[in-house]
């Protein structure tokens, strides 16, 4: 509980900091939450070649890097090789 407790304060101080409106913390950090564990279950067995495009032009790192990426993108309009939170 202590770990959910930090994440969602820091998925605070990220709303605050990007001006989102309407944004519940624990609901944020509850979907990042869940999506990063279903990428890390899709990528422990070995079902992210389900996006064969991607998975054969790119290698299993660098795949999860973009999912993560679009995963941030889409909450906060943030890309991981430029900006930080």
């Amino acid at each position: 509980i202590a770990i959910f407790e930090f994440f969602a304060k820091t998925c605070e101080e990220a709303i605050k900091q990007q001006k989102l409106k309407g944004w519940e913390p624990r609901i944020l950090a509850l979907h990042l939450w869940s999506s990063i564990h279903g990428l890390i279950s899709l990528y422990n067995t070995q079902r992210l070649c389900v996006v064969d495009h991607i998975y054969e032009s790119a290698g299993k790192k660098e795949m999860v890097d973009q999912l993560l990426e679009s995963i941030l993108d889409n909450i906060f309009k943030y890309k991981i090789s430029g900006n930080q939170l």
